[in-house]
């Protein structure tokens, strides 16, 4: 067996001497020694490394299904708002956190996920079916507040529930008491003793096996310590960086948890074995480790900024792995969800214009979709019809596939006429952002209002912004918008300019062109709250059930706001860009892009005066 850069200590030792003073172990974080043909061999047959599927962290929507095999990445939509930092592996079903929410995923149907309570934290129980959760109750905690700890499985059911002021919940011990960072308890709330050898350990940063406990002062501490609470053994580590440990990410029976330990490399408490004590193990990788997940295999990932290795714990062996580019794993469902089913519920692109009937029935389809959201806001929709704006929804599509040279897309390298040359301004290029068929626009909008516009018969328009590759924010106070009419019949794709940052050259993804009905947000609703007919808190709900999936990129209509400013009396929405993972473009903190033009100005001869701004919540 090849001998990696890591230390391996057991509680076999610390059990026969348990009540003398505490061995200080240091872990060996030297260079990682070259892999050798034997581990390579094990981690080939023990890891099918090719087929893994991963849930990733997306920019919008927040969630993402990637195939190592082929590279394909899927948005998943799963209820929640905020960004997918942290899963965990249960028995029949996975959990992602998005934000504050978190969601049962069962294996095998990727559509009939359950949002559960939401949760400051959410931890593996005993029982691999179930969850702890420390509900989260739309607020922060007030100093003293006890935590409401609830059992669930994977429907949401509750099991149990109870509040203590011990800490945030960390896990739970087979004996059934259930631990916080600062001591243990019980179902009926009441604080139970503490062991014997936890006194003066710090810390409860993890539960594992439901029997061993590791502690620390605080989770940057170098001074870890490992305790049995069967046995009050106790081992003592050092470590030799003070990288934060948060988030223990567990195995699906919680018998392993690992952390990211940076420069250490991967931290890893085993407890497997019901024959040998639990050891704590620290993987040197060579690299700097920022996140780790558990394969279906059993075998770990490891992932840096730029490097990843997979760590085969029985043999010691490390493997390097090449993920697909903008992966960010959390979660492996290899074997759990199939990235074939999420491709086959999404919607191809069109590529030529909406005929006439198919026009009506998505206009009635947006009929119906006012009325649901009116009736789930208390609103009579006869209130809301003529404030509705037509607007156009650019839908982005996953696909392997470039998008040939005059189809509707976003990012990529625009068709421009002979000649064209990249815009650049004080020697800084635009980045290129969207490509869109005049035929198919004048067909996503009443027809009147295609007149309205001037939008031609023929040709596309191409839109670039200024913006800075940190952030993706505006650029310049004024001209950070150059959009243009293109109609020649001879084109081809402009090269990106040699100055252009290598993370504003968008990958080039298909957009689907399709009409969507659009309301007021909270900057423009004067309007519906003038007659007091309409409250604020209608008016939330309204645009709560009325939101369509993100990515909410979109043309013409009313704007969509986090911030809920108003748009000035003589602009109007031209574009709405979205944060978007297959896009991979984030502006500020997951906000979006308005580009506004002057009220009633035409798509034709011009587009001059245009503006931009960013708003982010």
């Amino acid at each position: 067996m090849c001998r990696q850069s890591y230390t391996t200590c057991t509680l076999a030792a610390a059990f026969a001497h348990r009540h003398a003073t505490p061995t200080f172990v240091h872990l060996d974080h030297g260079p990682r020694k070259r892999e050798c043909t034997s581990c390579r061999d094990t981690l080939g047959a023990v890891s099918a490394l090719r087929d893994l599927v991963l849930l990733c962290a997306n920019n919008n929507p927040a969630v993402a299904i990637v195939s190592q095999q082929d590279g394909r990445q899927l948005p998943m939509f799963l209820p929640g708002d905020g960004p997918f930092d942290y899963g965990l592996l249960r028995q029949g079903y996975v959990v992602t956190t998005l934000g504050y929410q978190p969601v049962a995923v069962p294996d095998g149907q990727p559509f009939y996920s359950t949002a559960v309570p939401k949760a400051w934290r959410v931890v593996p129980s005993v029982n691999p079916k179930h969850i702890l959760i420390d509900c989260y109750r739309g607020r922060s905690k007030q100093n003293g507040e006890a935590n409401t700890i609830t059992l669930l499985d994977q429907y949401g059911n509750v099991l149990r529930t109870c509040e203590s002021t011990a800490g945030n919940i960390v896990g739970e011990l087979t004996s059934g008491e259930l631990v916080a960072e600062r001591g243990f308890f019980t179902w009926d709330g009441r604080r139970a003793p503490t062991k014997r050898n936890t006194a003066r350990a710090g810390e409860i940063i993890a539960v594992v096996a439901g029997r061993y406990l590791l502690t620390a002062a605080n989770s940057y501490a170098k001074k870890l310590v490992l305790i049995d609470t069967q046995t009050d053994a106790r081992v003592t580590v050092q470590r030799t960086t003070e990288t934060g440990l948060y988030s223990p990410v567990y195995n699906i029976d919680a018998s392993c948890a690992a952390f990211a330990s940076g420069d250490d490399g991967v931290l890893i408490v085993d407890a497997r074995s019901t024959s040998r004590p639990a050891t704590v193990l620290c993987h040197g990788l060579g690299f700097t480790c920022y996140n780790v997940l558990w394969l279906h295999d059993g075998s770990l990932l490891a992932i840096g900024n730029v490097q990843a290795a997979v760590i085969d714990l029985s043999s010691g062996g490390q493997r390097p792995i090449q993920l697909p580019k903008h992966c960010h794993p959390v979660l492996d469902v290899t074997d759990r969800l199939s990235i074939d089913t999420i491709a086959a519920s999404i919607l191809p692109a069109r590529n030529k214009p909406l005929a006439a009937k198919e026009f009506a029935t998505l206009q009635t389809q947006q009929r119906e979709r006012l009325h649901a959201a009116a009736t789930q806001a208390d609103i009579l929709p006869t209130q809301l019809l003529r404030h509705v704006s037509p607007g156009i929804r650019l839908r982005t599509v996953p696909t392997t596939k470039t998008p040939a040279l005059g189809q509707s897309c976003f990012g990529g390298r625009p068709a421009m006429p002979e000649g064209t040359r990249w815009p650049i301004k004080d020697g800084v290029p635009y980045t290129f952002f969207a490509q869109l068929r005049c035929d198919e626009l004048r067909a996503a909008v009443p027809q009147q209002r295609a007149q309205e516009l001037a939008i031609p018969t023929r040709g596309w328009i191409v839109i670039f912004i200024a913006i800075e590759p940190d952030g993706m924010h505006p650029r310049f106070d004024a001209d950070s918008v150059w959009a243009t009419y293109v109609g020649a019949k001879t084109v081809k794709r402009i090269p990106f300019p040699r100055q252009l940052d290598e993370q504003l050259r968008l990958p080039c993804v298909p957009v689907s062109i399709e009409p969507v009905w659009t309301l007021p947000d909270c900057g423009d609703a004067t309007a519906l709250l003038r007659n007091g007919k309409i409250n604020q808190a209608q008016l939330n709900a309204l645009h709560g059930a009325f939101a369509l999936p993100a990515p909410q990129h979109q043309l013409f209509g009313y704007k969509f706001s986090e911030q809920g400013f108003a748009v000035h009396n003589d602009q109007e929405l031209l574009l709405q860009l979205d944060s978007d993972g297959l896009l991979d473009v984030m502006f500020g903190d997951g906000g979006r892009l308005h580009v506004f033009k002057p009220k009633g100005m035409p798509l034709r001869p011009s587009l001059a005066k245009l503006t931009v701004e960013l708003d982010c919540g």
